[in-house]
C-alpha cells in the first residue's frame, strides 16, 4: 500500500493504448496521457487520494513537464 491508499496490486498501465496514448487503471477507472505536437493532455477519471500516483506515474512514463490541458 502506498501512501495514497491504493495497493499497486490495484493498478495495471495500460501501454500502447494507441499511437502517442498511454494510461493507467486504478481500480476500476483510467486515466491517459495524450501526447501531442504542442505538449501532453492528461484525461483523469480516477479516484479521489490517487493524484500522488497519478503524477509519479506520469512523470515516470509520459513526461517530468505539466501537462498543457487537463480534461
Amino acid at each position: 500500500m502506498d501512501k495514497i491508499g491504493v495497493s499497486g496490486d490495484e493498478t495495471v498501465e495500460l501501454e500502447d493504448v494507441a499511437t502517442g496514448v498511454s494510461g493507467l487503471r486504478i481500480v476500476f477507472v483510467n486515466v491517459f496521457a495524450v501526447e501531442g505536437p504542442r505538449g501532453w493532455t492528461l484525461i483523469d477519471a480516477a479516484l479521489t487520494g490517487s493524484a500522488a500516483r497519478i503524477t509519479h506515474w506520469a512523470q515516470e512514463h509520459v513526461s517530468r513537464n505539466l501537462p498543457k490541458r487537463l480534461c
